[in-house]
């Protein structure tokens, strides 16, 4: 088997080649990755349904569907956006032509995440498929993404965690790469006097609970004022019911916490001796 540093090293003499700055050639590998979507969406919902408890219409709309968009948008776009960009010329350069050239960058290394495996890991390898650059995908394994951050790239993207985030932004910083950090944060969500509490109700708890909660931009908490609490909460008692049943746990279409751990700290939250509204059970 090759070691990291071999499978690097195999990146750059394939970019320095040459053959990714053709524009034929980028639309091949797109073309090519929009195939292998479509003629194996099944087998992805299977897979996305045994990792992760998604039910096919969730996998569909927030995994496959969005990367066929995606590819479809750049094919289109792709030959506008890879021509050169002309600049204004003061006087001293008018007998020059002076423009942008966007060439490809180089070997770039793409850590997904476990959460939304297919749309943040192949996603951004469209992206920088149009782009010309060569890739090296990488989602889940702690041992193999140590040994990649060892090595040199022309740049990193990472989606995950703020503490694993520092780790990569420090192991770039040995060889000056740039680093694009998609890391969580805090989503609280505010509903104001005069809003219409039952349609807020149901966009803040189809936005919480799509993909069972394990989503970054997934809403925290929900502000509001005293007098429209009571109400905003029953109202989000009754869509959970409309959309789940009476027993979420039964239902085909709530995901699963993807491991032991996370559902065990979960769980812990619930021995706070919170004041629970609603559910509760593990």
């Amino acid at each position: 088997m090759e070691s990291m540093e071999q499978v690097v090293s195999s990146l750059r003499k394939s970019f320095s080649s040459g053959k990714t700055k053709a524009i034929d050639y980028r639309c091949e590998q797109l073309n090519a990755l929009k195939r292998l979507v479509l003629d194996n969406s099944a087998f992805l919902c299977e897979a996305l349904s045994k990792d992760l408890g998604k039910c096919r219409t969730e996998s569909l709309v927030f995994e496959l569907d969005l990367l066929e968009a995606e590819i479809t948008g750049t094919l289109r776009q792709i030959h506008n956006w890879a021509k050169p960009e002309y600049v204004y010329k003061t006087l001293m350069y008018k007998a020059m032509a002076c423009y942008i050239s966007k060439d490809p960058l180089g070997t770039v290394l793409i850590i997904g995440a476990w959460n939304y495996p297919i749309q943040l890991t192949l996603t951004p390898l469209s992206a920088r498929l149009q782009l010309g650059t060569v890739l090296l995908v990488v989602t889940g394994g702690v041992s193999e993404t140590t040994e990649l951050l060892e090595q040199q790239f022309d740049k990193i993207f990472y989606t995950g965690n703020g503490t694993v985030g520092r780790i990569v932004l420090q192991a770039a910083a040995k060889f000056l790469t740039p680093v694009v950090l998609e890391l969580g944060g805090k989503c609280p969500t505010f509903v104001a006097n005069d809003a219409d509490l039952v349609v807020s109700a149901n966009r803040i708890v189809w936005a919480k609970l799509v993909n069972c909660g394990q989503t970054c931009v997934a809403p925290d908490y929900v502000l509001c004022s005293e007098s429209i609490q009571n109400s905003l909460a029953s109202h989000m008692k009754d869509a959970i019911e409309r959309f789940y049943g009476p027993d979420a746990s039964e239902s085909p279409d709530y995901g699963k916490i993807v491991n032991e751990r996370h559902f065990d700290r979960l769980e812990s939250l619930l021995e706070d001796k919170l004041d629970i509204y609603y559910g509760g059970r593990s």
